[in-house]
């Protein structure tokens, strides 16, 4: 039925807030004389839907937006439309994520060059002989303090214990801050290895390595949402202090250069720090 008759019986015609497409489907309605008389009408139909979904995506967007402005000025706001907020918050922060992910995995390795990665990687060699570091090895069987070292992973895993396995957002109203959930069984191994990491403080076995790294390779979930993380640290995870620092460490030398990092290393061994 096109608008013409439907005015002529009566019927009026009010846009909702935020629907701006309707216009647009509405005057495609008036096609369908076009049908009656014969002839069938050329419609864009792809065009209409996509301006709609896009019409709809932003208005979604602004209103989040808004509502957390409010928030955020400590205006007068119940408590389901603060809940609201926070997901849909979650939602777009999520979707940003999913697309830095895809732009890293089409345009490639970008950080740096593989000159750049050689020299990165002789220097941390040279600088590691030079003090005589020995790798990480994996955890034995009958390691002499295993059972301690258990003990405080579990201490551990106490303190930030949780159910859930995804991502979420704690509100503070002002700012958000995410919250990292991982598996419980998963927990008790991370935090176990993190133990033993740092009493050794050495580099690590090639298949710890691998470990720490296939670990930040997961899949970000939140609800019916989910991206997998292939670009940066997952910091919810127990290693992720520790190859921080490790990485930290290989700046400070290519920022300083072997020798002066040996003389600041010198220097605090003379002073016994």
């Amino acid at each position: 039925m096109s608008r013409r008759m439907m005015q002529a019986q009566g019927q009026s015609f009010q846009l909702e807030e935020g629907d701006v497409a309707l216009d647009v489907v509405l005057a495609y309605v008036d096609q369908f004389d076009l049908f009656s008389a014969g002839s069938w009408p050329s419609v864009p139909t792809e065009n209409m839907i996509l301006q709609y979904v896009k019409s709809k995506a932003d208005w979604w967007t602004n209103v989040a937006h808004y509502n957390r402005k409010r928030i955020r000025r400590g205006a007068t706001v119940n408590k389901t439309v603060c809940r609201k907020n926070l997901g849909r918050l979650s939602r777009l922060w999520l979707k940003a994520e999913q697309e830095r992910q895809h732009n890293y995995l089409k345009d490639g390795h970008y950080v740096i060059t593989p000159g750049e990665a050689v020299a990165i990687y002789t220097t941390t060699v040279h600088w590691l002989e030079s003090r005589k570091f020995s790798p990480i090895p994996f955890p034995p069987l009958s390691i002499k303090h295993g059972t301690k070292l258990l003990i405080l992973a579990l201490e551990r895993l106490k303190e930030s214990y949780s159910v859930a396995v995804g991502i979420e957002f704690m509100d503070l109203y002002s700012y958000l801050i995410p919250v990292y959930e991982v598996e419980p069984l998963e927990k008790i191994t991370d935090a176990y290895l993190d133990q033993y990491l740092w009493l050794l403080r050495l580099v690590l076995d090639h298949s710890i390595a691998d470990y720490v790294t296939a670990k930040n390779n997961v899949v970000l979930s939140y609800e019916d949402m989910g991206c997998t993380n292939s670009y940066g640290l997952v910091r919810g995870l127990q290693f992720a202090s520790f190859v921080v620092q490790y990485y930290g460490l290989v700046l400070d030398l290519l920022l300083l250069g072997l020798t002066r990092a040996s003389e600041i290393v010198r220097d605090v061994g003379h002073f016994g720090y």
